[in-house]
């Protein structure tokens, strides 16, 4: 069987890369991570409920919105961290083929009974998981550059939520209204449906779920 980036990488290859066929094969890719798999760090076990997906290749797709960071180029299975004030910023999984960039930014995840919501509050809850003592995005990507053998996207029980799509939140239009509008943002029906209460742990971010309906 074909390891989940394996898959990404010739559908992108095959394609004409436009932001039309990308949105078809970003979501495809987001219905098999959000409903087929879990997110395995050592023995932690996440599932995830909202992602971004963000793409970059010279002279063919050069989206502005992603980071120039060779992590994104030639790792698989490996988590990359914003270089940004703890405060902010996310960690999104790559999938860079070793010429283009590739990462998939974590926006929402769901682990034991309890939804997350927002990058920065996801990045600082793993690290919570992983290490309490965790407080800087040097320490969490060192952990995770320590640790890259122990982390996977692995098959699960399957799940069958409808998944919404819509474009990334936070980009600066100004840029670039085209890569801007993409949808290459996706969420989780039971994730934008569960009410705000003990089980989910962060809302504000979802005051824009409506951009998903």
């Amino acid at each position: 069987m074909k390891r989940w980036f394996t898959k990404l990488h010739e559908e992108i290859q095959k394609s004409d890369k436009s932001i039309a066929s990308l949105e078809v094969i970003f979501y495809r890719a987001a219905e098999s991570i959000l409903n087929e798999k879990i997110l395995k760090i050592e023995d932690i076990e996440i599932e995830l409920t909202e992602i971004e997906f963000y793409f970059y290749e010279s002279k063919t797709y050069e989206d502005p919105f992603v980071h120039q960071d060779d992590l994104l180029r030639d790792t698989h299975n490996y988590i990359y961290v914003h270089k940004k004030a703890w405060q902010r910023g996310g960690a999104g999984i790559t999938f860079g083929d070793g010429k283009f960039l590739g990462s998939i930014l974590m926006r929402g995840i769901k682990h034991k009974n309890s939804f997350f919501a927002g990058s920065a509050t996801v990045k600082k809850y793993l690290a919570s998981l992983i290490d309490s003592n965790i407080t800087q995005h040097e320490e969490l990507q060192d952990y995770f550059h320590k640790h890259q053998k122990d982390i996977s996207l692995v098959s699960s029980t399957k799940r069958d939520f409808k998944i919404y799509s819509s474009s990334r939140i936070g980009l600066n239009r100004d840029k670039s209204k085209e890569y801007a509008d993409a949808k290459y943002r996706f969420a989780r029906e039971d994730y934008l449906d569960a009410p705000k209460d003990e089980n989910f742990k962060s809302y504000a971010n979802l005051k824009n779920r409506t951009n998903f309906l």
